[in-house]
């Protein structure tokens, strides 16, 4: 029916590429760095386009596997908050104080060594990442929840910065 309204068969688009056009297209700049971020339906995470002069160019990709968004899911789930709600993790965040849990946070997600990517470690069923957990539960449950919450925003923007930061670099681009 479209092909016969329009004169066009309709494409399907990727889904982190379709955000991407989106935000570089209507951005008003003739170059710029797109990034999108989701939690892992599609199988990935995040993605980085360098969009120049009406094209763009995949500049970076994140596995489902280390999900910035299956992070701050996880926490979420933890603090008693459905992962579906996990903005919710934001609002408490501002309640907290997030030195208390940073040791235990920054175990759990971090810049992977080669600045591509993530490392996610909060469904470990050993070493480290269980023990944050653990620790992170333990503090929960003695009326530090607005501290972990805390300690998980700004873990999350310091990664995700220090990981559009490396991009912005590789890409040569500005905005």
């Amino acid at each position: 029916a479209l092909k016969k309204r329009t004169g066009h068969a309709p494409s399907l688009v990727e889904h982190h590429r379709a955000h991407a056009a989106s935000a570089a297209f209507t951005s008003g700049w003739d170059r710029c760095l797109a990034v999108t971020m989701d939690n892992f339906g599609d199988g990935t995470s995040a993605t980085a386009w360098s969009f120049a002069h009406g094209a763009l160019a995949e500049a970076g990709r994140v596995g489902a596997l280390e999900s910035p968004g299956q992070f701050y899911g996880e926490i979420a789930e933890l603090l008693g908050i459905h992962p579906l709600l996990a903005g919710k993790v934001t609002g408490l965040a501002a309640r907290g104080d997030a030195e208390k849990c940073m040791p235990y946070v920054r175990e759990l997600f971090s810049l992977r060594p080669d600045g591509e990517g993530f490392v996610l470690r909060t469904g470990a069923s050993f070493g480290s990442g269980r023990r944050a957990m653990q620790a992170l539960r333990a503090h929960a449950a003695r009326g530090g929840r607005a501290d972990v919450a805390a300690a998980t925003q700004r873990q999350l923007e310091e990664v995700v910065l220090a990981w559009v930061e490396g991009l912005l670099k590789r890409t040569g681009q500005t905005r």
